[in-house]
């Protein structure tokens, strides 16, 4: 795992100081390297984390790298970058069919923490300011907020969070609940693109609008955990 871990940290460094060269900008972007390497690396594995059913992965892949391109054309972003995510999602949507709704191909760990690490490249590459970054994290809220409040409720039980478990939401609606994979999988994407386009829409009304819009969502989410845990 340290091994692992020094070596995202590794690529992410190189991701970024690429990132920030190609595009030209200035020192504060560098200093900023070390916290940008902490999100790259957090949502590699995040990603990762996440991928423990049918089609979620790649459901979650072709919405987020939907929206993003959504976001750059509106913003008339980057269009190599643009070209890229537009590249990502049509690798998960010609993934989807042999994973959904019976797995014939899984994606594994290089699988989802390489999409992982795409993705958080580009919300670095495509930000230029609080408000972009902010947007683009909301296209993969389901997956920052699932897995954020699971590791809240493992450090409360005092778990071991380096230790595999099957405490995601997902995990309890799919497995516990015994919903069918792909149900879950849709229905995290439906949340997905909701959230994701409801950022998009409301990122001109200034960051109090967006992030009040954001917190409701946080709070129904965690509304919904404990409803279930208990």
């Amino acid at each position: 795992m340290k091994v692992r871990l020094c070596l995202q940290f590794a690529a992410g460094f190189v991701l970024l100081a690429g990132i920030f060269h190609w595009e030209g900008r200035g020192w504060p972007a560098f200093v900023l390297i070390p916290l940008f390497s902490v999100f790259v690396v957090g949502t590699a594995n995040y990603y990762n984390f996440m991928d423990g059913i049918n089609g979620i992965a790649g459901i979650t892949g072709i919405v987020a790298f939907g929206l993003i391109v959504l976001f750059g054309a509106l913003s008339g972003a980057n269009e190599s970058l643009l070209a890229l995510a537009g590249c990502m999602a049509f690798a998960c949507l010609g993934f989807l069919p042999f994973n959904m709704p019976k797995a014939r191909v899984f994606m594994g760990d290089v699988g989802s923490v390489l999409l992982g690490f795409v993705y958080a490249g580009l919300v670095v590459g495509l930000s230029h300011n609080l408000s972009h970054f902010a947007v683009l994290c909301a296209v993969l809220f389901p997956f920052y907020a699932d897995e954020l409040t699971t590791e809240y409720v493992r450090l409360r039980d005092g778990e071991n969070l380096l230790k595999p478990h099957r405490r995601h939401v997902y995990q309890l609606l799919a497995n516990e609940m015994k919903i069918a994979h792909w149900k879950v999988a849709v229905g995290y994407g439906i949340l997905q693109g909701l959230v994701g386009i409801g950022a998009l829409m409301l990122q001109g009304l200034g960051m109090p609008v967006l992030f009040g819009f954001l917190g409701i969502w946080r709070v129904g989410e965690v509304a919904g955990r404990w409803i279930g845990d208990t």
